[in-house]
């Protein structure tokens, strides 16, 4: 999934190997296209921002269809709502 989101330009966030990057230039963190507060918000979430909200297969034994769903953590929901502004 991380290669290939990154392959199609929509990196996984907190992504340390396929991410969008962010790097520091003369002491201060750089990344086109962000504003300073989204650069501090990226930059402390420490984690991939991956979330599987709804799963759906079928279980290979019972043969039985199976869903499982699951709300956003509230790590991602805070950084979906910060970079929304």
């Amino acid at each position: 999934i991380r290669v290939h989101m990154q392959d199609r330009g929509l990196p996984v966030l907190g992504d340390s190997v396929y991410g969008p990057q962010v790097t520091a230039v003369n002491g201060a963190l750089k990344r086109g296209g962000w504003d300073s507060d989204s650069i501090e918000i990226i930059t402390k979430f420490k984690r991939q921002a991956l979330h599987a909200k709804e799963l759906y297969f079928e279980h290979p034994i019972l043969k039985k269809d199976m869903t499982f769903s699951c709300d956003y953590p509230s790590d991602i929901k805070y950084i979906i709502s910060a970079l929304s502004k």
